[in-house]
């Protein structure tokens, strides 16, 4: 086919043509983006708040936890103070003469395997400390002298011998728990 238009008017529509369609682009990749910004808006506002929110709850989590640590802290030096004051208050000698005692009547007949302490509590004007005693009695009747003994003890009070102990008649496993007065 001919071409009826002389070679600088075709240059020029031809300049036209392309001005039109990059025209045409940019104007619907300036729409294409306000599009996207007006939609991409509540996301970007919520994930914003959703930030601010979480930066919130980690500082008020520090503040707690630093609070904790300050408590445990404190508790655990509360705990070391008692169990500082526990030693400085044990008279050793009266723990160490009762064992001494406990351990002369220990004989052929009765045999201590294990003996537990426990800590010095103080009531209104006494202070006392449990003592626990396991062992074996050869019989029922070595067992009630055992327990009588230590009742006539003046530093020692409220000796328990359960009824628990008395249900063989030899070789009986027995518990007994008594408090020692602390002066």
């Amino acid at each position: 086919m001919y071409n009826l238009l002389p070679q600088e008017n075709i240059k020029e529509l031809r300049k036209e043509y392309i001005f039109h369609i990059v025209f045409v682009c940019l104007v619907f990749l300036l729409f294409t983006g306000i599009v996207i910004c007006v939609f991409l808006l509540p996301s970007y506002i919520v994930s914003n708040n959703r930030e601010k929110a979480a930066a919130t709850k980690e500082e008020a989590l520090k503040n707690s936890t630093a609070a904790k640590i300050d408590q445990s802290t404190s508790l655990a030096l509360k705990d070391a103070a008692g169990k500082i004051q526990l030693i400085s208050g044990i008279s050793g000698s009266s723990v160490l003469s009762v064992i001494k005692k406990i351990s002369s009547y220990n004989s052929a007949s009765i045999k201590i395997n294990s003996m537990s302490v426990g800590p010095i509590t103080v009531d209104k004007t006494q202070k006392s400390q449990p003592i626990q005693f396991n062992g074996i009695a050869k019989t029922r009747e070595s067992l009630i002298a055992f327990s009588k003994t230590l009742q006539a003890e003046k530093d020692l009070s409220g000796v328990v011998l359960p009824v628990s102990s008395f249900d063989k008649d030899q070789n009986i496993d027995f518990s007994l728990s008594l408090v020692l007065l602390v002066n």
